[in-house]
């Protein structure tokens, strides 16, 4: 699958480990609009597991290993109730169909594993979703961060401040909103657990690229300014058109050198 980053949707994580990860990242991004086409004479062809007893009709999700990767079908009806609220978007097949009927009518298949059903009223039910029933870190979860105190050789275990009031967003840097900022989430990490979402200050980023993966991203949006130095004179052009509420500079930083 090839996508530019800016086209692509955030990543539903509670799928993670549990199978159906890819499955529900292309179902959101045909929500979202995208459309996919195969490249001729490049593909993959994905070989049913061996499963003794099954039939032809047998979902190949239901087939080896016991069944164990059928597990991410927990999740699945929570995400596309989600994705019916944001997308208006509702596809199903038969093949879905069977693997939701066998989780409500296969009580043996969820106790081996140790999964569980609720109610949702009117005498229905529904699996729970396995990242949630393991209690899973996964987005919105944000895990606890350690700080190593090294000459005292202990660390000090810091929680997020979930409950926190975020900063606004000024109405000046609604641009920011289309900037998904950096994968790995720096900026919440430092935000939350060394700023306590402070909303006022300066941050200094060397290295800034085009400005949609900076670190900067984040602390724009909660109110900082930004000074952004990118050496780059090409990538330096789209740092300007991406964040022109900050300070860009076209320029390498280091130490200066002074010939003897």
């Amino acid at each position: 699958l090839l996508i530019g980053r800016d086209k692509s949707v955030q990543y539903d994580e509670t799928f993670v480990g549990y199978g159906k990860d890819r499955i529900s990242y292309h179902y959101e991004m045909a929500a979202a609009g995208l459309r996919m086409h195969v490249v001729p004479e490049l593909f993959v062809f994905h070989q049913r597991s061996h499963c003794p007893g099954c039939t032809s009709s047998t979902p190949a999700g239901a087939r080896g290993k016991d069944g164990r990767w059928m597990v991410g079908e927990t999740c699945w009806h929570s995400f596309k109730q989600r994705i019916s609220r944001e997308y208006n978007f509702n596809l199903s097949s038969a093949l879905q169909e069977w693997h939701d009927n066998f989780l409500l009518g296969n009580s043996l298949w969820l106790d081996q594993f140790g999964l569980k059903l609720k109610s949702v009223g009117n005498g229905t039910v529904e699996p729970v979703c396995a990242s949630i029933q393991d209690n899973v870190c996964v987005h919105p979860c944000r895990p606890m961060h350690a700080v190593l105190h090294p000459k005292a050789r202990t660390f000090t275990v810091i929680p997020f401040s979930n409950q926190s009031e975020p900063c606004p967003l000024k109405s000046t840097l609604a641009h920011l909103n289309a900037i998904r900022g950096p994968e790995n989430k720096q900026d919440e990490v430092l935000m939350d657990v060394f700023f306590k979402n402070r909303c006022d200050g300066i941050l200094l980023e060397i290295g800034a690229n085009d400005g949609t993966s900076a670190i900067s991203v984040g602390f724009a949006k909660r109110g900082w300014r930004s000074v952004l130095i990118e050496a780059d004179p090409l990538v330096f052009q789209s740092l300007q058109q991406n964040r022109p509420e900050a300070l860009t500079i076209n320029a390498l930083a280091g130490a200066t050198v002074q010939n003897e």
